[in-house]
């Protein structure tokens, strides 16, 4: 029996067309995809607030800024062995450093808050209970309260520091209020927010407000109206 691979018998040329040679890979037609601007693109040349906090947005936004919130979702770590002045700017400078480097130009601003009472150092508590625990170390007591200030130059290395320091006189709680404060501030330096000097939780501000909500304006305001991020203008 014949191979069915071998040539025919017969005589007879094959009425079978040659298979013309397939084109390289290199050579055959795409389509032609479509190019989506990289996420960061919209942000470049702007005020780049990294920060997740409605509490600065609003201090910023009240200010007549105009600026992009792009949080940094760092892990909010208070860095080892520095004095608590030295936590504030370093993880500030971290926050900024982490979304200066995805974008191609414009200022991006951090911000870290921390709470000294004694020789504790409180920033975000980890749970409810901890919340609890620092609320209870706070109430009635006269505390240290201070923020870091990053602006970061993207893509660039150049940046500025700063820091602020508050002092907050806290009226004694009972009970019942350090449990509901720390169920709505959880998320905050020390367990609790202070919005104004009419704050009911707290007896005494010593120094700049803003800077116990969370961002010092009397820092932050001129720091960006000197970058040229003047009101109505970024």
């Amino acid at each position: 029996m014949p191979n069915c691979l071998s040539a025919p018998a017969s005589g007879r040329p094959s009425r079978r067309k040659p298979r013309l040679p397939k084109r390289p890979m290199s050579s055959r037609r795409k389509r032609p995809r479509r190019r989506t601007p990289p996420p960061d693109r919209p942000l470049s040349g702007r005020l780049i607030l990294a920060s997740a906090s409605p509490r600065r947005r609003s201090l910023l936004r009240e200010a007549g800024f105009h600026f992009i919130v792009v949080p940094s979702r760092i892990p909010e770590r208070l860095p080892a062995g520095r004095p608590p002045v030295e936590q504030a700017r370093q993880l500030a400078l971290r926050k900024a450093r982490a979304i200066a480097r995805r974008v191609e130009s414009g200022w991006v601003l951090g911000a870290d808050t921390i709470v000294v009472a004694g020789r504790r150092r409180l920033g975000k508590p980890a749970s409810l209970q901890a919340a609890c625990r620092m609320l209870q170390a706070l109430q009635g007591t006269r505390h240290k309260v201070i923020t870091g200030v990053a602006l970061v130059q993207a893509p660039g290395r150049r940046y500025l520091l700063r820091h602020a320091v508050s002092f907050v006189t806290m009226r004694p709680l009972s009970a019942g209020q350090v449990r509901r404060l720390a169920r709505k501030h959880a998320d905050k330096a020390g367990a609790y927010a202070v919005q104004d000097r009419r704050d009911p939780v707290v007896r005494k501000v010593e120094g700049s407000t803003t800077n116990v909500v969370g961002l010092p304006m009397e820092i932050v305001r001129p720091l960006l109206r000197k970058l040229g991020a003047d009101r109505r203008t970024t």
